[in-house]
């Protein structure tokens, strides 16, 4: 028995896994995240169609994607070019929600950079686990370049800082509200 993890992603934020279960194969593994997602999105559709649930194995490596939006039976009742377009919003809005998260946890390692390049501790955390500050890892998000403290680490977190500050400013611009 192989022990898989589950990640949803919400909205901006996301929610892990930190026991797992205990499956046979990969197939059961999937068997058991489409009723997760859709227990999960049962009454609430609209609600939940843009969210994602990763299986990831014990190293935290993916496995496979498994998009709410695949499993919606409330679309059934629509012709295929409705469902078509309803799928393709609620992909772009699974995106714009991963890169937000995605910005987000850069920002936090960006002033955590910022802090440590100072002189002064920083620490930051998302539902209780460390992302940023020393011995932090930000579970895969992290940049290859900066492994240590070094005399370039304020200007990689002004760069980490501009491309946080440009995806967050896509994410709000008129072209990309109202996408519900």
């Amino acid at each position: 028995m192989r022990r898989y993890y589950f990640r949803l992603y919400q909205d901006s934020s996301r929610v892990d896994d930190r026991d797992g279960v205990a499956l046979a194969s990969n197939a059961q593994a999937r068997r058991y995240a489409e009723d997760l997602v859709r227990e999960l999105m049962r009454h609430a559709e609209i609600r939940t169609g843009h969210w994602t649930l990763e299986v990831c194995r014990a190293d935290g490596s993916v496995l496979f994607e498994l998009p709410f939006a695949a499993l919606d039976d409330s679309l059934d009742r629509f012709p295929p070019a409705v469902r078509s377009l309803v799928a393709k919003v609620r992909q772009t809005r699974r995106e714009l929600a991963k890169a937000c998260f995605q910005a987000r946890m850069l920002q936090l390692q960006s002033a955590a950079i910022r802090a440590r390049s100072a002189g002064r501790p920083y620490l930051a955390a998302v539902n209780g686990h460390q992302i940023a500050g020393r011995g932090a890892r930000m579970s895969g998000l992290e940049p290859k370049a900066m492994p240590n403290a070094g005399p370039n680490d304020s200007l990689d977190a002004r760069r980490l800082q501009l491309q946080s500050n440009a995806i967050c400013a896509a994410a709000k611009s008129p072209q990309t509200r109202g996408t519900n």
